[in-house]
């Protein structure tokens, strides 16, 4: 076994496979790792073997998608770009960080980008503003490099009727990729256009080209003030050219093109944002906030993989709830992070009876990190209050009806006639630890709670009313989030990364 653990090419090339092409292909790997040790090789061959097969794979991909057209909606760009950043500290003597990025720029249209028209247009309305008086729509945002985004910043540039550049939205991202849009209008018009939004707690300036101009560059410096005039950011994106259209690029050149910015500059651009954030903190004494309050007004970010799977059950066990309360209530539940439209809104037994007037009441998830945060709680009162008062990831418009849809009769000790369910399920109960607030500095210590814990409510709903595939779903999700807060450093990627190791290891201690 040591040949797994002393050769660095295994090792990255398994930990770039468990990232990448995690899943069902899991079970394909192992396989034929199982499949060569039958046949006698040493264990350094057999990983090396596999190694070697996982870097041809991942070169297929790479050839494979160069091979399919990019074309798609007109004047789609790339722009290889150039970023500055300096913050107030620093500004305007020093740029404390600069480096190259990837822009793309795609047509937002209600057809082909439905999803993004629909946020754009509930945005416009928030503020008052009619969507349609910009039929046109071009967006300019940085895709992931292994899941990260290298340039927190995306440009939405609002054409009139006249296709003329009218309005512009800047969109930032943070840490956790929560999202807030400012709103800008122009000031002047010429060949750098110059937006401002201005609010009571600071404003923001904006001076770009248009892309879709006769230039066909991007030049955008982007200046957000506090409220007494200090400059707090400065940044300055820079196109090293004209904007390249991939439809007319070459497959050798499509093949470069993602050798270099997909390997070179992602690989090496992360550790040094990484670097430059350690740098501000430590050194220069600026707070982190690792996990901040979403905020009212920003755009959700989209929910990862186990939040997708425990909304849908979220949103059965609150139509469950609803169905199961004597109040005459209708309850309109709207999620967040989730690609499909899963709002409804839900009536009680009594509405439906058409016994009285019903109450109304919102339930808004704000961030989808309230999915996995909910699970945490073994009482759903607790649950909605603190996450409602405390962290911020859900608002309620009449919090005063919590009581009528959640206060109903304890739940009983676990108890099931399936004793792998059984085991399961009392594991979940064990770990099952309330969390600490988000966004607060938190006292030394665990939360203890003294009361007496039987199973969740939640829990309860799962065993006796969802079908073995969601209970499945259900307590892996749960499993990984208690299990990855304490060996994985909260992270359940890194947690599935050592259950591949973990799998490869078993089945070599069986084989040797």
């Amino acid at each position: 076994m040591t040949g797994l653990f002393m050769t660095p090419l295994t090792v990255l090339a398994l930990i770039c496979y468990s990232l990448l092409y995690s899943g069902p292909v899991d079970g394909l790997f192992l396989a034929i790792v199982f499949c060569l040790r039958q046949y006698g090789l040493s264990w350094p061959l057999v990983m090396q073997t596999a190694a070697t097969a996982i870097v041809i794979f991942m070169l297929f991909q790479i050839i494979r998608i160069t091979k399919t057209s990019w074309a798609v909606a007109d004047k789609t760009l790339i722009f290889p770009c150039k970023v500055e950043y300096s913050f107030a500290k620093f500004y305007p003597t020093k740029q404390i960080f600069s480096g190259r990025c990837l822009m793309v720029g795609v047509h937002v249209e209600r057809e082909g980008n439905a999803k993004a028209r629909k946020k754009l247009d509930g945005y416009l309305k928030g503020e008052g503003v009619d969507p349609s008086t910009y039929p046109n729509v071009y967006l300019i945002t940085s895709p992931r490099y292994f899941g990260v985004r290298l340039n927190p910043v995306s440009l939405w540039y609002l054409y009139d009727a006249d296709k003329c550049l009218a309005a512009m939205i800047v969109e930032v991202s943070e840490n956790l990729s929560e999202q807030r849009m400012n709103y800008l209008r122009l000031d002047n018009d010429g060949v750098s256009s110059t937006f401002t939004f201005k609010s009571s707690q600071g404003s923001c300036k904006l001076a770009t080209t248009d892309p879709l101009g006769d230039r066909g560059a991007l030049v955008a410096h982007l200046e957000l003030r506090s409220s007494n005039g200090h400059v707090k950011l400065a940044s300055k994106l820079t196109s090293e050219g004209l904007g390249l259209d991939p439809s007319k690029m070459l497959m050798l050149n499509k093949l470069g093109f993602l050798m270099y910015w997909w390997l070179w500059v992602g690989l090496v651009t992360g550790p040094r944002v990484l670097k430059q954030k350690a740098m501000l903190m430590y050194l220069d004494g600026l707070h982190m906030w690792w996990t901040p309050r979403p905020l009212d007004g920003s755009t959700d970010r989209m929910a990862n993989s186990i939040e997708r799977q425990l909304e849908p059950i979220f949103q059965r066990y609150l139509r469950h709830l609803v169905d199961q309360s004597s109040a005459s209530l209708n309850v309109k539940y709207v999620s967040s992070g989730i690609l499909q439209d899963t709002d409804e809104v839900m009536s009680s037994a009594i509405v439906l009876r058409g016994s009285g007037a019903p109450e109304e009441m919102e339930v808004r998830v704000l961030s989808p990190l309230f999915y996995s945060r909910f699970v945490y709680y073994a009482h759903d009162l607790e649950a909605f209050f603190c996450e409602l008062h405390e962290s911020h990831t859900i608002s309620v418009s009449r919090p005063d009806l919590l009581p009528k849809l959640l206060l109903r009769k304890p739940t009983t000790k676990l108890e099931s006639s399936n004793l792998r369910q059984y085991v399961y399920f009392k594991l979940i109960q064990r770990l099952r630890v309330r969390p600490k607030p988000v966004g607060e500095a938190q006292a030394k210590g665990n939360v203890i709670d003294i009361r007496r814990f039987y199973i969740s409510p939640i829990d309860a709903y799962v065993m006796a009313n969802e079908d073995a595939t969601s209970q499945t779903v259900y307590r892996n999700c749960v499993l990984k989030l208690f299990l990855a807060d304490r060996i994985s450093f909260r992270s359940v990627g890194l947690l599935e990364v050592g259950q591949l190791f973990l799998q490869a290891f078993l089945i070599g201690v069986f084989l040797s």
